[in-house]
């Protein structure tokens, strides 16, 4: 009589909404020394840049939309690493028992996982453009010269969406490589080995295997030109890895 009324005074079990799979996903990427340390060494870097910048810029009046390229080009070309590295952490830091335990909708935490890496990579980005943003007021303070803001929003557009394009990609490659040391060099030389040989062996046929000229068109003005190349590219290199990725982990047996 005991073990029934207890079972129903028992309140229903609530499935872990996607919104709190997104915080929890977040903050294990801030949480740990490894994501801690990225996220450092990014602001770090593009700070020593603009400081750098700020006592090298010429004589006569500059552009903050240049004074940008530095600090803000590191930021972008690195902060993907973390959506990378959350794709990565559950094998590697064998954590998925835990994770799909708790969260057994492993669809519902792959999917998570690159959303919550694009908003802190945007978020990196926007730190990164600030400290450009105050590095030009700076430099135009100590060396007297005009700074001119023309085209700025256009220029912080590009990089916001460069990062979050390429935040995808590295989450792609990392769901496709479980293996942290493996992926991060996977996303850094193939893109651009490819990039460097593609025109020499595939000729005419490398705009649609790019998967730069694909981010370059997507982010700049114009993201509809060469719509059927850049989908393709965007299938090659995201698309597929991930489907192959998600597939794979949906099957992998938890230990």
């Amino acid at each position: 009589m005991t073990s029934p009324t207890l079972a129903a005074s028992l309140p229903p079990v609530k499935p872990i909404g996607f919104g709190t799979l997104l915080r929890v996903e977040t903050r294990k990427m801030t949480d740990t020394r490894g994501g801690r340390g990225v996220l450092a060494a990014i602001v770090a870097l593009a700070l020593v840049v603009a400081v750098w910048q700020i006592f090298t810029v010429g004589d006569g009046s500059f552009t903050a939309s240049n004074f940008m390229m530095g600090p803000v080009q590191i930021a972008a070309m690195l902060a993907p690493v973390i959506g990378l590295m959350a794709m990565t952490s559950e094998f590697t830091q064998r954590t998925a028992l835990t994770t799909f335990t708790l969260a057994p909708r492993r669809l519902s935490v792959l999917l998570a996982k690159p959303l919550s890496a694009i908003a802190l990579t945007i978020a990196t980005i926007a730190a990164a453009i600030l400290i450009s943003l105050a590095g030009a007021a700076l430099a135009g303070a100590f060396s007297g010269e005009a700074v001119s803001y023309a085209g700025v929003g256009d220029t912080i557009r590009g990089f916001v969406l460069t990062a979050a394009m390429m935040s995808v990609l590295a989450a792609a490659i990392g769901t496709l490589i479980p293996q942290t040391a493996i992926a991060i060099a996977v996303y850094f030389i193939a893109p651009t080995a490819f990039s460097l040989l593609g025109m020499a062996v595939l000729k005419s046929a490398d705009p649609w295997f790019n998967v730069f000229s694909a981010v370059e068109r997507l982010s700049g003005g114009d993201p509809t030109a060469h719509l059927d190349q850049t989908l393709t590219a965007v299938l090659v290199w995201v698309v597929i890895p991930a489907v192959i990725g998600t597939v794979r982990a949906l099957r992998r047996e938890v230990k």
